[in-house]
């Protein structure tokens, strides 16, 4: 990640909320800052920046510890509690030495904190600092949002599965595919109880298979969901390995796939039987033909095709019209069949 970059594409100066009940380290402060760059919004409580705060939108807010009236730690802990400022960066300005106030300065929610002097270009570092970790977070947010997103639109979910106390942890589209309550963490046994009995034990032989020889997993199975659907899941993992080469467990994906395989059984039938009758068509007639063959040479017997033709055919389309026509090929098909 390139943090250049990312200070770069940052559209304006960026705001920041000066918080301190001191009139002359206020000034100061908010004046070094704007003549390196920062749009500063000074106010001389805590109990004014909590009301202006949806108003100015800051970037980051600079917070005095120590205030009369509702103090520094007090108003992060009301910041932290509201939508949408849940991530904002604070630093907390504490005096020097200050350990107590530092230590509860991260325990309200506090970003960071900077001991208050005239270092001006620290603060500067420091604020910036804070700006593009904010940066970073949230391009990381939207990617995991986006990512969710297409999981869902795509009806996969990832996984991971570790024997022993770490369990199985699921994504929350993974356990959708499942049909699973949102949990945590879940154990492989409560997975399978979740599926039919046959492929329970079609799933437990592949899985028994497969990590005795520490392959990569890819199969396909049908699954009975608990609200009855029955659905076509598609399951690729791979096994992982510490660095000393010992096997920890499997990462992987897991997706519904039972439209995929309706769709592409349909496009089967479609490249090898007629749409109108439901009758094989002139590709499947010649596969067969090369198979009857084959098999006629290799057991010494003969074989024969037997062809049936409508006479006046032509007749009905030019008379009664196509449909009339079609609707005759289909009779015909059905006392094929019988």
């Amino acid at each position: 990640m390139n943090f250049n970059s990312l200070e770069s594409d940052w559209p304006r100066s960026p705001r920041v909320l000066l918080v301190d009940d001191d009139p002359v380290n206020l000034l100061l402060t908010a004046m070094a800052l704007r003549e390196r760059g920062f749009d500063v919004t000074e106010v001389t409580s805590a109990e004014t920046a909590l009301s202006r705060l949806t108003e100015i939108r800051p970037d980051v807010i600079a917070l005095d510890a120590l205030m009369p009236g509702m103090d520094g730690f007090t108003a992060c802990r009301h910041i932290r509690m509201r939508s949408g400022f849940e991530s904002l960066p604070v630093l907390m300005l504490t005096g020097l030495d200050d350990e107590g106030s530092i230590t509860k300065a991260y325990e309200v929610g506090a970003t960071d904190f900077f001991v208050k002097s005239n270092q001006w270009s620290l603060l500067e570092g420091r604020l910036r600092y804070l700006l593009r970790s904010a940066r970073v977070r949230q391009q990381l947010e939207r990617s995991q949002a986006r990512l969710a997103r297409a999981q869902t639109l795509a009806r996969m979910g990832s996984f991971e599965w570790y024997p022993g106390d770490r369990g199985l942890r699921m994504s929350p589209e993974g356990l959708a595919v499942l049909g699973l309550p949102d949990e945590p963490l879940l154990s492989l046994r409560e997975v399978m109880r979740s599926l039919a009995p046959e492929d329970r034990l079609q799933l437990r032989a592949l899985l028994r298979d497969e990590m005795a020889q520490l392959d990569v997993i890819h199969t396909d199975f049908t699954v009975q969901l608990s609200d009855g659907r029955s659905v076509d899941l598609q399951v690729e993992a791979e096994p992982e390995f510490s660095p000393m080469g010992q096997f920890l467990g499997y990462s992987g994906v897991i997706q519904d796939v039972t439209d995929r395989r309706s769709a592409e059984s349909q496009i089967r039938h479609l490249a090898n039987y007629d749409d109108l009758t439901g009758l094989p068509n002139r590709r499947q007639l010649m596969w067969r033909s090369e198979r009857a063959l084959e098999q006629a040479r290799q057991s010494g017997h003969g074989m024969a095709v037997l062809a049936i033709n409508l006479d006046r055919f032509k007749l009905i389309n030019e008379s009664l019209g196509h449909s009339s026509g079609d609707e005759l090929l289909m009779e015909v098909s059905e006392r094929m069949r019988l």
